[in-house]
């Protein structure tokens, strides 16, 4: 990932997450999303049958915070931004799935 032309994350096999974060998220929250990242079966076994976590394949996660997930398009012109968290905190509240328990030591990045 860029930002301005300067690197700022990158990851190898893995999963790319972009984290909307909601007012009233918590650690608690986040913690239940990485647990849940990390047990997807979305890599293909031997059989090629999607049977395989990011954990499995030694895979890494690049978690981006994407607060106009929650944007509100429904009326007028511009989304409603009324719940997301602002830019400060939900940098921060995305900053939590990469605290929480790891199975297998999957990096977070």
């Amino acid at each position: 990932m860029q930002v301005g032309g300067e690197t700022t994350g990158s990851i190898g096999r893995g999963v790319l997450a972009l984290v909307g974060v909601e007012r009233g998220d918590g650690e608690r929250e986040a913690e239940r999303l990485a647990e849940r990242v990390l047990g997807y079966r979305i890599f293909p076994d031997a059989e090629g049958k999607m049977n395989r976590s990011v954990g499995d394949v030694g895979g890494e996660i690049l978690v981006v915070p994407q607060f106009t997930l929650y944007g509100d398009a429904r009326r007028g012109r511009r989304p409603s931004r009324r719940r997301q968290h602002g830019r400060p905190k939900g940098r921060t509240k995305t900053a939590a799935p990469r605290r929480a328990p790891r199975a297998g030591g999957t990096p977070f990045s």
